[in-house]
This record gives structure tokens, sequence and C-alpha cells, in this order.
């Protein structure tokens, strides 16, 4: 199976490089990255011939419906993850009008916070901590905290001031939402992967959509200590969430116990096996798992 991936990396996920990276690591499957900015619809399906398309919903343009429309054994994966109802409604729509069906929705909204409806099938899958991401060579510093968030909240204050020494760094969220004015600076997944390491403890501010992005995968791994700060009205449905994540356990997990756990089962290996299974290639599932050993 060929599978064409928009690149539509940005501050909070890796995900279509790592998707990437995974697929190209075995055999049965070939994947290829597509920069929407430097190359058109045309010219990378002509170049690729994949079998499958993961588009992100703002990138479903003129050019890639007409292609697909007049190309009907190609899959169309469509990725929603934190869109809102009414531009889903207008997307769903205007593939109807032309008759382009959607293989399935894919969203990395954990399942109880996903409150997008559709008829179109959809698929959760989380994200995960990114393998692929290296260190990078950078001053060396200790800094007591780092609290991590899109927008400048009292909570957000509160949580500033338990730290002697801090950093307030921005992270946009899926639709690039964020106040830079507020933050010491701005950085990125990839980025953030080298600076963990830095700070006696990190702390993730926001609501659970935000926290239970890809920030929380790395963050828990890479993390001397994590703490997660949500809305007080979210913290019910927080429990929830934690307890879909992770195995339950007789006695409290111990940090290294969640880290290994997300060694096993919440890296971008698995959602890339995920994916596959989704696709229907058990076979290719199970030989990317193998990517981990």
């Amino acid at each position: 199976m060929k599978i064409l991936i928009q690149n539509y990396v940005n501050n909070i996920s890796s995900k279509p490089a790592y998707l990437n990276q995974c697929i190209n690591s075995i055999d049965s499957c070939s994947s290829f990255l597509w920069d929407m900015r430097n190359i058109s619809a045309y010219d990378i399906i002509d170049r690729s011939s994949p079998d499958v398309i993961v588009a992100h919903h703002a990138g479903i343009t003129n050019d890639l419906v007409q292609y697909l429309t007049s190309e009907k054994k190609i899959d169309l994966i469509v990725d929603v993850t934190d869109m809102k109802q009414h531009h889903l409604n207008q997307l769903e729509q205007s593939l109807a009008n032309v008759n382009l069906p959607i293989k399935f929705l894919l969203s990395e909204t954990p399942s109880n916070l996903d409150k997008l409806q559709s008829k179109n099938k959809k698929v959760n899958i989380l994200a995960g901590t990114d393998l692929f991401i290296g260190k990078r060579k950078v001053p060396d510093f200790k800094v007591k905290g780092c609290v991590i968030g899109r927008i400048k909240t009292n909570s957000f204050d509160q949580v500033c001031s338990r730290f002697e020494s801090h950093h307030r760094i921005l992270i946009r969220d899926y639709n690039n939402q964020g106040n830079r004015q507020d933050f010491d600076m701005e950085s990125n997944v990839v980025s953030l992967r080298t600076l963990y390491e830095n700070y006696g403890e990190v702390v993730l501010n926001g609501d659970l959509k935000y926290i239970f992005s890809q920030l929380f995968f790395d963050a828990i791994t890479h993390s001397n200590v994590l703490s997660l700060k949500c809305p007080p009205e979210q913290s019910e449905v927080f429990k929830e969430t934690l307890g879909k994540i992770f195995k339950e356990s007789d006695k409290e997990p111990t940090l290294e116990d969640i880290k290994q756990q997300i060694k096993d089962n919440h890296t971008c290996v698995d959602r890339c096996a995920e994916l596959l299974l989704a696709l229907g290639e058990q076979s290719a599932s199970e030989e990317v798992l193998k990517v981990k050993q």
C-alpha cells in the first residue's frame, strides 16, 4: 500500500512526520510526505501514485477534490482533530455534492472528549510520543519550573507563582491559537524535546484537548516531573480520560511506571500501527510494531 500524507506538522503535533517515518521503516507499505506549499496536488499524486491520501481538513483544496473525483480508486482520510462542527458539516456537504466519499475521519482527541458528530466513520487514534525527535545541542541550564500553555489565565499565573524561577512557554494549539506577549518564549513539540530535562518540573496548563495532545506523551517521557493543570470543571473528565489511557493498578503508579506504559503502548509507532489496522492492513500493522524492538 502507498500512502500520501499531507505535511500538516504544527507546533503541537509532529504526527504527519512520524507516521511517514514509521511507514517507510517497513517493507509492506510506503509513504510520501506532501509539502503542499511547494508541490501541487496533481504533481504529487502523479508522482507517488497513492492508494490512500491522509489530508488535514484545511488541506482539502479544489485541486485535490477535482483529482480525487476523477480517480475513484484513491481513498481519502481526513484528519479532523479539533475541527469545529459547522466546519465539518460544510466540508462533508461539499464533498457529498461532488460524490467524493471519505474512507474515514481521523481524530487524535480522546474519544470521551470528542464531540464531533458525523455520518462518516470516525477513528480516534490518540497522539503518541515521537521517538524520532532527537536532542539538539543547546546551552545547558537548570530552572525550577517550566509552565506550558497557550493563553495567560489566573490558573496559569498561580502555577507560575509556585516556582522560585520559571519559564513561561507558549505552545499554540491545533488552530494556531495563542498570545505571544504573555510568554517568555514560543516553542513547539520538536524543540521542547531538548528542553524538558533542564527543568525541575514541567506543568501543562490548559483545557483537556490541549493537555492530552502530543505534549502530554512527550512531556511524560522526557520530563523529570510532570504536572497537569486543567479547569476545575473538567476535573472529573480528566480522571476519566487518564483511566482510559493508562492501565489500572492496585498501587499508586510511579512516574517510571507511567513512562514504561508510554513506551509500551503510546508511542508514534503504536499510533501508526493503529492507523494501518484501521486501513485493513493487519500484517503491516504488526510489522511496524517491530520498529520499537
